[in-house]
């Protein structure tokens, strides 16, 4: 029998169900002998306050509620370690159980309703939801929807937040567009969680699907739902308002969107509505197919369901305050009715005669000037930027360069063939120029161009391009750590001669043969630094000194990240990384020539070469030829029997005081120092440790040379303190390396825990380069610098949506060149690409409209008419609505809404001043109809 937890008060009966927080179980309350949902935090998260807090809150939070939609708490305390509230119990499931089993429409609705009863009462207490879903909705035995689970909950008003600001908090499927972008929220965002709900209870499917959270909060901040089918068109402009992307524009109150919904109730209750639940695929056919059906004008763009028409004509009934009977109880206009009809019979005949002029254009008329236009604009677009890539004006700081022309071009026609070769063309240019400026090691000038190139590369479709890009920023930041360590002070030291110095472009670690490249030229796997004539040992060495050097950063990384928790912030947060390297080779001293040490060693009697026969002193010249010439080949210890090493041990083992051979084994030695410290100087800890496998491994050889003269031994006994002193540098710059490392992240975490905006995600980014800098393999600084890309994504988004279109580029460059695998960049390329190409066509209907209002109104004679400056007005009204439609922030569309609106306005005035109310009420007839974003019309033709 399962183990519950024991709460005086309460007799838990089983398990309800779990969530990440809490357990709730069915328990009977045994005060009152009734059953009741016992909530319980789970004990792990006790010992988190600002959990505990949370869990405190909701249960507050709820327990200040009284609304039946909302579930009632009972009891809330806490008993040891345990933190409980109990509530009312709810048999009937939750609204996804009820959706599985099928719901008609009319059921879905009166669901709605009550949910958006109870969230209109939440909300006129401040309080916002924000998870808003069909499992928090949950059912009593008489089917009465109940909203649930308030764990995330806030009032609007608080100066509290426990959740990040920045980041998204809800249920990906639901979330409003500005939880997506982890801004503030107010009740409104429920209601279009609400609307969500809405469209799954009607169709089947929830709007929008997605590979990860942040690919659906993408798409609820930037894309449409699909367009609902004919048969439940009646639904479109509910949840067109439901589910509008800007607050403002939704229903502002739980009881707005609940008569909204008794209008459809009542025409679901009139024609009896049957359970309709539709897959996604049928609802896209569906609407593919309507779409077919319907015509290109602006009015005719929506079809609406005969109930979802006569609500709409009750509201433009309304707004126009005009009634059949005011108009014949009203002596005055009825005369002058009488009067109007006698000119309008002489006007009949007059027009019979001589027809309009006017009335004859076709409505699609404006439209083919429009495209008229965009060509002409893109001919010259195309013409500029081949003058300027021809004339090498690639970029410039103003507008006449190829940049400019083609990108321009592009968001015109995306898919412009020609423009699209043109792109690609000036990014492989930038690539060239990059190189080369890195080649005259022009740092900044390398990086400006890159820059410039990383701000077209969502154009780029070539990979080779886009990765080439990468190589080129990854050789960038290699040239800039070997200037900075010029400029240090830190210069590798001199060689013996000037053969034996490393060539430029010449990796350190290829002294170690089988780290560069083979006799063909061709790339190998990168082999340990230590080198053997006995292939065994060798092999044995070799894997086991490999494996210890590559894990041993990711060790030190791992372990650092591991004690980040409680560090505190010391005086070296925000210093650059600086390790001290030690000078462990021994004194340096000018290396003799051969003819010297030949010399001294006759002076000094040594008898190592007299004492040896011909043959023998033949054999050591060709083995110092060969020594020579493998040092020089930088072929310290490696291949096997053909390096500088084994060579010189054969020498010392036939002739141990051979001046020759002592002198290059010490170059040896003192080149493997070389190489540590090299790598200590670029922070390259890794590669350290192998070069210190490799001098351990050598000088571990010694047993191999037998009874060693005194010459031999002294060498080796002078090397093996200089290899201890290298240990003891390689530790001390790992241990400086964990303290840094561990230093900046728990930096980043403090900083994050302040909230997110601009300024904190661009200083998060630069920790975490920075840490990713001392440490490649830091699991949590790549996480880190991720997280910063997904900031940077959401940021870029909502960019969109205000029409800001060189912000968006800004976010999407800093992400290309931050983390270019970022799952989601090609679909922030496309957003780009499409919101460039919105924003250029709503400059082409803007303009239109403007130039089609543009005219000053004269009232017509006798025998004149309305008609054209009527007709010229809605015309300039459809091209606003358009522009509007695919650009709904375009600065000039509200601007032109409100000329528009004061030109009716002062044509309405002068009609009225002039007792022609008849045709100002034409006009008004014609405004009615629109949207408006102001009400002084609406005013004006109430009065009439």
């Amino acid at each position: 029998m399962a183990k519950f937890p024991s709460i005086p008060g309460y007799k838990i009966e089983k398990i309800l169900g779990k969530g990440g927080m809490a357990t709730v179980y069915l328990a009977v309350q045994e005060n009152f002998e009734r059953q009741v949902a016992l909530k319980v935090m789970h004990k792990t998260l006790v010992a988190d306050e600002s959990l505990a807090k949370r869990f405190q809150r909701e249960a507050r939070t709820v327990a200040r509620l009284s609304h039946q939609s909302i579930v009632p708490v009972y009891d809330v305390g806490s008993c040891g370690q345990l933190y409980y509230m109990s509530m009312e119990y709810f048999p009937g499931g939750d609204l996804k159980e009820k959706m599985r089993k099928g719901l008609t429409v009319l059921d879905s609705v009166i669901i709605m309703k009550a949910i958006a009863s109870g969230l209109d009462y939440a909300g006129s207490k401040g309080l916002v939801h924000r998870d808003i879903k069909p499992e928090n909705i949950l059912f009593r035995e008489d089917g009465s929807p109940v909203i649930s689970d308030f764990g995330i909950s806030r009032l609007t008003d608080s100066k509290t937040h426990i959740t990040v600001t920045g980041s998204m908090v809800g249920t990906p499927h639901y979330m409003s567009p500005e939880q997506a972008q982890g801004a503030d929220v107010d009740p409104r965002s429920d209601l279009y969680s609400l609307g969500v709900m809405l469209y799954e209870l009607i169709t089947g499917e929830v709007p929008f699907t997605g590979s990860s959270a942040i690919n659906i909060g993408i798409k609820h901040i930037s894309e449409q739902p699909d367009r609902l089918p004919a048969g439940l068109q009646g639904f479109q402009k509910l949840l067109d308002k439901a589910m509008a992307k800007n607050p403002e524009e939704r229903f502002q109150t739980g009881e707005e969107f609940s008569n909204a919904l008794t209008l459809i109730e009542r025409s679901l209750s009139e024609e009896g509505e049957a359970t309709v639940v539709m897959s996604r695929q049928e609802i896209q056919r569906l609407a593919s197919s309507s779409e077919r059906r319907e015509t290109g004008t602006a009015s005719r763009s929506r079809v609406e369901s005969p109930r979802a028409n006569r609500v709409g004509q009750g509201h433009v009934a309304r707004n126009a305050g005009f009634s059949l009977s005011s108009f014949l109880n009203d002596p005055k206009t009825l005369f002058l009715a009488i009067i109007g009809i006698g000119i309008v019979v002489i006007l009949v005949l007059y027009f019979a005669g001589f027809g309009l002029s006017g009335g004859s254009q076709s409505p699609s008329a404006p439209e083919s000037g429009v495209q008229t236009v965009l060509d002409g604009k893109v001919e010259k677009l195309l013409e500029q930027a081949r003058v300027a890539m021809s004339e090498k004006r690639y970029f410039s700081d103003d507008k006449n360069n190829a940049q400019y022309y083609i990108t321009t071009l592009l968001t015109i026609q995306p898919r412009h063939a020609e423009a699209r070769r043109m792109i690609q063309e000036l990014f492989s240019r930038y690539m060239d120029i990059s190189s080369q400026k890195m080649k005259q090691q022009d740092v900044e000038g390398a990086e400006q161009i890159l820059q410039r190139a990383s701000t077209i590369a969502y154009y780029v479709q070539d990979r080779a391009l886009a990765v080439r890009l990468i190589k080129n920023n990854n050789e960038l930041n290699v040239l800039r750590q070997q200037l900075l360590v010029r400029q240090a002070n830190e210069p590798l030291p001199e060689a013996t001669s000037r053969d034996d110095r490393v060539t430029d472009g010449q990796d350190p670690a290829g002294v170690v043969q089988g780290s560069g490249k083979n006799g063909d030229g061709e790339s190998e796997s990168p082999a340990n630094p230590v080198a053997s004539t006995d292939a065994e040992r060798e092999s044995e060495a070799s894997e086991a000194d490999k494996a210890n050097a590559e894990t041993a950063m990711a060790d030190t990384t791992e372990n650092s990240a591991s004690s980040v928790e409680g560090e505190t912030e010391g005086a070296q947060a925000d210093e650059t990384l600086s390790v001290e390297v030690r000078s462990e080779e021994v004194p340096s001293k000018e290396v003799p020539t051969e003819e010297v040490l030949s010399e001294k060693a006759l002076t000094e009697k040594v008898p190592a070469e007299k004492a040896l026969g011909a043959e023998e002193l033949a054999e050591i010249e060709k083995l110092l030829k060969s020594a020579r010439k493998a040092y020089k080949r930088g072929r310290l210890s490696k291949p096997a029997r053909d390096n500088a090493f084994a060579y010189y041990m054969q020498i010392l083992s036939r002739d141990g005081s051979n001046a020759r051979a002592l002198s290059g084994m010490k170059e040896v030695f003192d080149k493997y120092g070389v190489f540590i410290n090299a790598m200590l100087a670029e922070k390259d800890f890794a590669r350290a440790n192998r070069y210190y496998a490799g001098l351990d491994y050598v000088l571990s050889r010694k047993a191999e040379l037998g009874d060693l003269s005194e010459n031999v031994e002294q060498l080796f006994l002078e090397y093996e303190k200089v290899r201890e002193n290298h240990r003891s540098t390689i530790d001390d710059a790992y241990g400086k390396l964990n303290k840094q490392l561990s230093t900046l992240l728990a930096k980043a975490d403090r900083l994050k825990s302040g909230g997110l905006d601009d300024s904190v995600n661009t200083r998060l980014r630069a920790i975490y380069q920075k840490a990713l800098r001392l440490s490649p393999y830091s699991k949590k600084a790549k996480k880190g610098l991720v997280e910063t890309s997904d900031y940077e994504a959401v940021q870029l988004v909502r960019q969109l949506e205000q029409g800001n279109q060189a912000r968006a580029r800004h976010h999407f460059a800093v992400i290309s060149q931050t983390t270019p695998d970022y799952p989601e960049l090609n679909r922030l390329k496309e957003s780009i690409q499409q919101a460039e190409a919105n924003a250029e066509q709503s400059r082409v209907f803007t303009e239109e409209a403007a130039r089609l209002m543009d005219f000053t109104y004269k009232r017509p004679g006798l025998f004149g008419s309305n008609r054209e400056q009527r007709k010229r007005l809605r015309e300039a009204y459809a091209q606003i609505a358009k522009a509007r439609s695919i650009h709904r922030f375009d600065p000039d569309v509200k601007l032109l809404l409100g000329r528009l609106e004061e030109k009716y306005i002062a044509i309405i005035r002068i009609l009225i001043k002039a007792d022609d109310k008849e045709e100002a009420r034409k006009f008004g007839q014609d405004a009615v109809n629109f949207n408006w974003d102001g009400d002084r019309l609406a005013e004006l033709l109430n009065r009439l």
